[in-house]
């Protein structure tokens, strides 16, 4: 709401009419996000839980990125416990490829030749680019730095044999000089020296196809060797000397870890634990954080917002690649929801009543209503119980639903209604 009021306040002089057009969409889309939203109360305990909301899905959306981010974590987190090997199947022909355990069905006429145990990295990419030219002239190179990924995940052989799949997001920092870059998690087949021996094809075949034609540096300087050597002792002069000067000559790529109490990165090696599910989900979050927001001074930034809005548009910042690729379990968008529900199907089947005439527990009964959640608070003094205010109860519309799943057809039917 907060940001919704800054945008109405936003002085939009000097923005073109394609920015204004997007900036009033994004306002209106914060103001009725998740309003209403579908909750249920035990006819018997009057205990309230929260069921499903309708939302926006606007990249830009505080409510559609948490719960995108909340879901993708929890499918992460189950497909990593059973997924702790890939495996390498081969035909007739001799041709082999890298599966998951669900995808072995779809390639009979294969045979499993290896069990394949990996490790998970954290890979960075940027490309050179300067204020008001971008990257080779395009300011907003969103489609250009997605190429060049994908140029290098499919023609760098190196990465082709040893990195199993992974999945990437595309990031935005900084109006004055838009930082546009990749930040991955990359499923790596374990051997020894994986890590180094990865960054070191990777940033000599990224340093080729990153050359910025606007870059005015004709040679890698001697004092400049340290930071492009550091992390990884397998590059020397000669290497660098062989790089380009006007590509990229610094990528980030480390295992996953976490910090202990002291700070200091401690490996997550001991599979599905809980440091190597909290690192692996503190990786995938980039993808979904607070898009123009400045954490550090809790302030938005609505130049930025002006500027890259129109942009992303339509446009598809978070892939999955690789044995992943094929993994529909860890899709944002699953077929039973349409993208467009957030659905808590924890909720509404642990509650039960004993049944006065049998003394068995059954599924409570319950009502289902719509309110907006602007009404509704959380007793952090009371296990965060769920409480709709008077006014939440004054407005709430009661459904005709008796179960869940009659419950969110009939929000369903209720907002195709009302866009009709």
């Amino acid at each position: 709401m907060r940001l919704a009021k800054e945008i109405e306040q936003y002085d939009t002089t000097g923005l073109t009419e394609e920015q204004v057009v997007h900036l009033d969409k994004l306002k209106h889309n914060l103001r009725v996000c998740a309003c209403p939203s579908l909750y249920s109360q035990g006819d018997v305990s009057g205990k309230t839980n929260y069921v499903a909301s309708i939302r926006c899905d606007d990249k830009c959306c505080f409510v559609c990125n948490f719960a995108r981010q909340k879901m993708v974590r929890r499918r992460y987190m189950v497909w990593f416990a059973d997924n702790k090997v890939v495996f390498i199947i081969k035909n007739s022909k001799g041709k082999e490829k890298f599966v998951t355990k669900s995808q072995l069905i779809k390639f009979p006429n294969y045979k499993i030749v290896q069990e394949v145990e990996y490790d998970l990295m954290h890979l960075t990419l940027s490309v050179p680019h300067y204020p008001g030219r971008g990257f080779n002239q395009n300011k907003y190179y969103y489609d250009d730095i997605s190429t060049l990924f994908h140029r290098l995940r499919n023609k760098n052989e190196y990465f082709r044999s040893n990195v199993i799949g992974g999945e990437y997001g595309i990031e935005t920092t900084n109006p004055e000089n838009l930082h546009i870059h990749i930040h991955s998690l990359l499923l790596v087949k374990r051997k020894n020296k994986s890590r180094n021996c990865l960054h070191y094809e990777l940033l000599r075949d990224w340093n080729r196809i990153t050359e910025n034609k606007d870059n005015q540096r004709l040679l890698i300087e001697a004092w400049q060797y340290p930071s492009i050597k550091a992390g990884n002792k397998m590059i020397d002069d000669n290497y660098i000397k062989e790089l380009n000067p006007k590509g990229a000559t610094i990528i980030g790529l480390e295992c996953i870890y976490t910090l202990n109490a002291a700070g200091e990165k401690v490996r997550s090696s001991e599979w599905n634990s809980s440091d190597m599910i909290r690192a692996v989900m503190e990786t995938i979050s980039y993808h979904f954080a607070p898009q123009t927001f400045d954490k550090s001074e809790g302030r938005f930034d609505i130049d930025l917002f002006a500027q890259i809005k129109p942009v992303i548009y339509h446009k598809q910042l978070y892939r999955k690649f690789g044995v992943l690729h094929g993994e529909t379990s860890l899709n944002i968008r699953s077929v039973s929801d349409g993208g467009e529900l957030d659905i808590m199907n924890r909720v509404n089947t642990v509650d039960s009543v004993v049944d006065l005439e049998t003394g068995e527990l059954i599924e409570e009964p319950k009502t289902f209503v719509l309110t907006s959640p602007t009404h509704v608070y959380h007793d952090p003094d009371n296990n965060y119980k769920i409480i709709l205010s008077c006014k939440a109860r004054a407005e709430q519309y009661v459904l005709r639903a008796k179960t869940t799943g009659q419950a969110v057809a009939e929000l369903r039917q209720k907002i195709k209604d009302s866009c009709n």
